[in-house]
């Protein structure tokens, strides 16, 4: 767990999206923050609250 997420942290979307046969949609890091942050347009990281 970690209280400092980085984009590097969502790198299983890179793979994913070379699959031609799957759309992707926002990605999510569950972490240690307080309050929802969008890391990049399509990745943003959740406190394990919302769990």
């Amino acid at each position: 767990m970690t209280g400092n997420p980085k984009v590097s942290m969502g790198s299983a979307n890179e793979i994913l999206s070379e699959i031609p046969s799957k759309k992707l949609g926002l990605g999510v890091i569950l972490c240690l923050i307080d309050k929802k942050t969008y890391l990049s347009e399509n990745l943003v990281a959740l406190p394990i609250e919302y769990i």
